[in-house]
């Protein structure tokens, strides 16, 4: 992308911003292996990521990675942080208890060499640390997976009369440059949330623009103006309805993932801190066309729009159009800086790594074609 900063000198900015290390990258990561077996279905991806996100919030205070080593899932931590996990247990399915065993392999990384081996790795790695100091920021932030996060306040909050949320968010990941090392390399995202629930317009009657929402079989893939967003606060998620449940949320039950079986209103209760309105009717929803329907309260249930939904709204009730997706240049390298603000400095192990507050750029350069000669 190319603007014109404040001297008139134009520059080609790339939204990179270096990272610098107060120490030579030099580590291990060791392995530590699930010692049972745990089953091969489709959440085990998942119970993965919940017992790495649970090993690094209450005992590592550091990146965990689930890895794979010859299908026995097992997980990569800094060297000097592994002990500390060696025994870990967790509850798994059918209540089961699982542990973890600490294993003499090692992965040598260096991140002053100018090849990386490893790389993919330690950029995951990396990841996860700048997601964690997101997460801290639940006052500023809320996520929509681990690399992507949003504003609490939507852009037109200050619009009464609006009936879409507009909410600007970044997007990053790590990135390694050959012979220029470690970067983060983010974008702006806007996403469009409904300000009624689902519950407010089954109860009202007005379906007219979530019709699409409300088909329970769609061909192909999903648009992104027939999801809705599971709204637990801190974190969001996309899913599509699957039908009703016909129950509310005092009773509704399902089994968790620890193999207990609760209501949707424990649930949300010990989980997400939230306490569900009386008679809050359950619903289904699924991650995806081919996911499994599990049970969400119709409160916390609101419809995505996109651009093309939001613009028939507004011809037909003269709703206020929120903000544009498209941003230009020097204004998204502005905001992209603001979210960047508040997460400069990460851990990674005992290395402490700052972000440069500015963006990697370069003169911009013009080619300048020879004269054409005619007829010699």
């Amino acid at each position: 992308m190319t603007f014109t900063p404040l001297s008139k000198e134009k520059r080609i900015w790339a939204t990179l911003f270096p990272m610098k290390a107060d120490r030579d990258l030099e580590f291990k990561l060791r392995v530590l292996k699930v010692v049972e077996r745990l089953p091969q279905d489709a959440k085990r991806a998942e119970r993965l990521n919940q017992v790495a996100g649970e090993l690094w919030r209450s005992v590592l205070k550091c990146p965990v990675k689930p890895f794979r080593v010859k299908e026995t899932p097992c997980f990569l931590v800094p060297e000097e942080k592994a002990g500390l996990a060696d025994g870990y247990s967790f509850i798994g399915p059918a209540n089961r208890e699982y542990h973890l065993k600490l294993t003499d392999e090692t992965i040598n990384v260096d991140l002053s060499e100018s090849k990386l081996d490893h790389r993919d790795i330690v950029c995951d790695m990396l990841v996860r640390s700048f997601s964690d100091k997101f997460m801290r920021l639940q006052d500023k932030f809320w996520r929509w997976h681990w690399t992507l996060f949003y504003k609490n306040r939507s852009e037109n909050s200050d619009n009464a009369n609006r009936l879409v949320d507009a909410f600007r968010g970044i997007k990053f990941s790590v990135v390694w440059l050959d012979d220029l090392g470690l970067h983060l390399a983010a974008d702006i995202r806007t996403k469009y949330m409904g300000r009624k629930s689902l519950r407010e317009h089954l109860e009202s009657g007005d379906t007219k623009f979530i019709k699409d929402h409300l088909k329970t079989e769609k061909k192909g893939k999903a648009d992104p103006g027939s999801l809705f967003i599971r709204d637990n606060e801190i974190v969001k998620y996309s899913c599509l309805y699957a039908g009703q449940a016909g129950e509310p949320a005092e009773k509704a039950t399902f089994i968790d993932t620890d193999g207990r079986t609760r209501t949707v209103y424990e649930y949300y209760l010990d989980r997400f801190k939230i306490r569900l309105p009386p008679n809050d009717l359950v619903v289904y929803v699924k991650s995806s066309e081919h996911g499994d329907p599990i049970p969400a309260p119709s409160s916390r249930l609101f419809p995505a729009f996109d651009t093309e939904q939001i613009k028939k709204m507004h011809e037909s009730l003269r709703a206020p159009i929120p903000p544009s997706p498209q941003i230009p240049p020097q204004k998204r390298v502005e905001m992209i800086t603001e979210f960047l603000h508040d997460v400069r400095k990460v851990r990674f192990g005992d290395a402490m790594l700052t972000l440069e507050p500015e963006p990697i750029s370069e003169r911009q350069q013009y080619f300048i074609p020879p004269d054409l000669l005619f007829g010699k």
